[in-house]
């Protein structure tokens, strides 16, 4: 049997052991069923990097913004938002946000992207606006940055500010920006609204205890998340 190492390469099941200890990576051991276990006030075992491990890398703020119109209405809807929301591309690059256009503008959508439901004057009209972020060799808003991307969210307060002054924002998977974990924030389970401990530096963070989202848990660890 072989199986894959935090190099890339495959090795049999005992030089995978070996491999392992080496390096510093405790071995993701399919024959150990232990590791699974959660006993009672008791975190789960950091299995280190395995084939699923996803690494950590700064997106950097361009400076840029893109923005679209967009319109919504609180009224249930049966697409995924629950609610009725539209949205058209109104500047691909801008260096600030623009003025809102009339509503006359033709560029306004009118029905939701969902359903037929059709915008009526009193639901809200909005000038959409997303930061441009530099990742990997492209620009992304932030609603489509992948698992792996940290972001400084400036504009957030100091509750979120990691140990080095940043508000820190880690893109989770599996939902890339729909799952956003904030390395200085609060957790949100666990008495006194304890925090993570943190050490290293960007994008190289270890926190500890683990990260337990609705979709995700996992560990980062010197700058891998690592699904568990």
């Amino acid at each position: 049997m072989e199986l894959n190492c935090a190099d890339g390469k495959k090795r049999r099941y005992a030089d995978y052991q070996a491999f392992s200890t080496r390096n510093k990576h405790p071995a993701h051991d399919p024959f150990d069923k232990r590791r699974l276990k959660k006993s009672k006030g008791k975190e789960l075992t950091d299995l280190g990097r395995t084939e699923m491990s996803i690494e950590v890398f700064i997106a950097e703020d361009s400076g840029l913004m893109r923005s679209w119109l967009r319109r919504f209405s609180s009224k249930s809807c049966p697409g995924p938002m629950g609610y009725h929301n539209a949205r058209t591309l109104f500047e691909e690059e801008a260096s600030s946000k623009g003025s809102e256009p009339p509503h006359t503008d033709p560029g306004w959508p009118t029905k939701c992207s969902s359903c037929d439901y059709d915008f009526e004057t009193q639901d809200t009209w909005q000038l959409f606006t997303e930061i441009l972020w530099g990742c990997r060799e492209k620009l992304l808003p932030t609603s489509e940055l992948p698992p792996g991307a940290l972001f400084n969210a400036w504009w957030m307060g100091d509750n979120f500010k990691a140990p080095d002054g940043k508000c820190w924002a880690l893109v989770l998977p599996p939902g890339g920006a729909s799952d956003i974990w904030f390395i200085g924030g609060p957790a949100s389970a666990g008495s006194g609204g304890g925090r993570w401990t943190i050490t290293g530096s960007a994008p190289k963070f270890t926190a500890r205890p683990s990260i337990l989202t609705p979709r995700f848990h996992g560990f980062l660890t010197d700058g891998f998340l690592n699904p568990v």
